[in-house]
């Protein structure tokens, strides 16, 4: 819906976590439309699209604190939309522990990298996965 009238992000450094879910590449897809900066963090395998786009991506852990905060410091984003995340689809408690790695302490690294950044926004969005199957 703003993203109608983007002119305002025309330019601007974004960088988007999540890059390879449905919700991140299509915010990529009209954030590069509209002239953004775009740089995009995915887990798994772009999508083939991506390839072509102008903006920068990279495969990247949130767990090695060292290369995201060279990443994220060199690029100095003005806007985080925080999409990544790793969900637990089996219930273990295995999977549980990834989960918790991933997303607590991941996210705490992008936080904790974010520090000499002088940064206007941090949206960051969940998951219904946190309600469970009930």
């Amino acid at each position: 819906m703003f993203l109608n009238q983007g002119h305002f992000l025309r330019r601007k450094r974004i960088l988007v976590t999540g890059a390879s879910g449905f919700i991140g590449s299509h915010l990529i897809q009209k954030l590069d439309k509209i002239g953004a900066k775009v740089l995009a963090f995915y887990r798994s395998a772009p999508p083939a699209f991506m390839k072509s786009r102008s903006g920068e991506m990279r495969r990247l852990s949130f767990l090695n604190f060292k290369q995201l905060s060279h990443v994220v410091t060199k690029f100095r984003p003005e806007k985080i939309v925080h999409l990544a995340g790793f969900v637990n689809l089996e219930r273990s408690f295995q999977v549980a522990k990834t989960c918790v790695q991933v997303n607590i302490e991941g996210t705490l690294n992008l936080l904790e990298s974010l520090k000499s950044v002088p940064l206007d926004v941090f949206v960051y969005v969940s998951t219904a996965e946190v309600y469970g199957s009930g």
